[in-house]
């Protein structure tokens, strides 16, 4: 009997040290840490030793990458989740 099953839509994503193979209906993107504090001259990363001219160049292709996500249809919608920094008391915990 032969398959019903359709094949996976695949995109293609020019990365480094290969292209990524991937189906949008069963991916997620992940956008971790680009908070000011870690990109910016004067902040956290930058008093680690960290080059936030280099970190900074991420900002725009993340901003596109998750641009298209939201207007990509997928079978769940697109949702998006926030997390709660840890601290001593709500006053000082930011969202992000």
């Amino acid at each position: 009997m032969a398959s019903t099953t359709r094949p996976a839509a695949r995109c293609r994503l020019q990365a480094e040290p290969s292209p990524l193979l991937f189906d949008p209906a069963a991916t997620a993107l992940a956008i971790i840490d680009m908070q000011r504090d870690f990109l910016e001259p004067g902040g956290f990363g930058e008093s680690l030793g960290n080059d936030v001219a280099l970190l900074a160049r991420a900002v725009e292709p993340a901003l596109r990458d998750a641009v298209g996500a939201r207007l990509t249809p997928t079978p769940f919608g697109a949702d998006r989740i926030c997390t709660l920094v840890a601290a001593a008391s709500d006053e000082d915990a930011a969202w992000m």
